[in-house]
Order: structure tokens, then C-alpha cells, then sequence
């Protein structure tokens, strides 16, 4: 997850560096590190652009996703407890739900109501907390109804997250192939197997 931050710099040289170092290291094709950066920087700019409007009928599943999960953690406390166990830098990969859920954290949420959290957090994220927020107002009619959902998304997070980490392997397992690089097919082969088993057992765990 080095790619959110290398999708943030503006100096195409830097960029194009980090690039070529990302590929080394997962022995990767610069090609394959360029396409899933776009993807990430596409799937980005509803927030990037405007967080006030953020309208994007567009926008990928996995941050539909995150959005109810952020958005029921300012409304419902009781969602709260459901995160734990569970990586929020996996869970809020697209910008900025981390960095609003960092923040939060640091404010004793749990001793604030909606409205002073908003007062405190960077004015930038408020016109875009308050569109998610109002939406899931719409979206839970009670505690319980926004638990059950966000476990859902918190799941199916996971498993979206699992499966761009195969798709990478995939492209290793194919350079590594190509290079009859026999040592590291093994281990891609193994990890590969072993992702695949992981989210397996998560689709089968998956609340309904």
C-alpha cells in the first residue's frame, strides 16, 4: 500500500522513480505499477477533486464500502468495537478515510457528539463527512441495522483488497515464469495459495 503515497506526488520525475522501484522490488513489469497506480488515482479523484460534492455514480465498489463504514462510525459508537482485530490501513486504503479515522481516534470520539468531531477535524473533510454522513442517515435506521451492515462492508473490504493482492501476484507468477525463476515461483505459487484459501474462508464467513 506504497501507492497511495506515490500517487500523491506531483513531480513526474519522483514519480516515475518510486515507479521503477516498486516494480524491482515486486519484480514486476513498470507497465503493471503504472496501470494500478491510474486505477488507484482514478478510483481517488471523487475526493481528491471536490470533497463537498463527490458525486461519482462511478465509484469503485471498495469505496462505497468504506464510505458506510466511516460514515456509521461517526453516527453509531456501537460500530466502533467491529474494527477491531482489523487493519484500518487495509480497511481505509482510498484517501483520506485513514487519515480521517486517524484523526478521530486521537479526538476520544466516543466522548464527542457528531457535531463537535466535525468542529475539530481539518475543515477540508467536513463538506465530504457531512455528504457520507446524511447519506447514511438515509441508509441505517438504527444501531443495530448499521452494525450488521458495517461487518458486511468490513468483510467484503477484506476480500476486495485480497483480490488485488492476487491480481499482483498473478503478474509475478507470470514474470517469475518467463525468467524460469524457479525459487521465487515457488514462494508466489505458495502465497498465492495461500491468499486464495484466506478468501476463500472469508466469502464463506461472510455476515448475512
Amino acid at each position: 500500500y506504497v501507492l497511495p503515497e506515490v500517487a500523491k506526488i506531483n513531480n513526474a520525475i519522483a514519480k516515475a522513480h518510486w515507479v521503477s522501484q516498486i516494480a524491482g522490488i515486486l519484480e514486476i513489469k513498470e507497465d503493471a505499477v503504472w496501470a494500478e497506480l491510474k486505477r488507484h488515482e482514478r478510483s481517488c479523484d471523487p475526493v481528491k477533486q471536490s470533497p463537498v460534492n463527490s458525486p461519482s455514480p462511478a465509484k469503485l465498489k471498495s469505496q462505497r464500502l468504506e464510505e458506510r463504514i466511516l460514515a456509521a462510525y461517526f453516527l453509531y459508537p456501537e460500530t466502533r468495537t467491529l474494527l477491531s482485530g482489523h487493519d484500518p490501513v487495509l480497511i481505509f486504503a482510498t484517501s483520506p478515510h485513514y487519515d480521517i479515522i486517524r484523526q478521530v481516534d486521537t479526538l476520544e470520539a466516543d466522548r464527542n457528539t457528531i457535531a463537535d468531531i466535525l468542529e475539530r477535524v481539518p475543515e477540508e473533510w467536513r463538506p465530504y463527512l457531512d455528504r457520507i454522513i446524511f447519506e447514511a442517515e438515509a441508509l441505517f435506521q438504527n444501531a443495530a441495522e448499521a452494525s450488521a451492515e458495517v461487518a458486511a462492508c468490513i468483510h467484503e473490504v477484506e476480500r476486495e483488497r485480497l483480490k488485488e493482492r492476487l491480481a499482483i501476484i498473478a503478474e509475478s507468477i507470470n514474470q517469475a515464469e518467463k525468467a524460469n525463476d524457479l525459487a521465487r515461483l515457488d514462494a508466489l505459487v505458495r502465497e498465492f495459495s495461500e491468499i486464495t484459501s484466506l478468501l476463500g474462508k472469508l466469502s464463506s464467513s461472510l455476515p448475512h
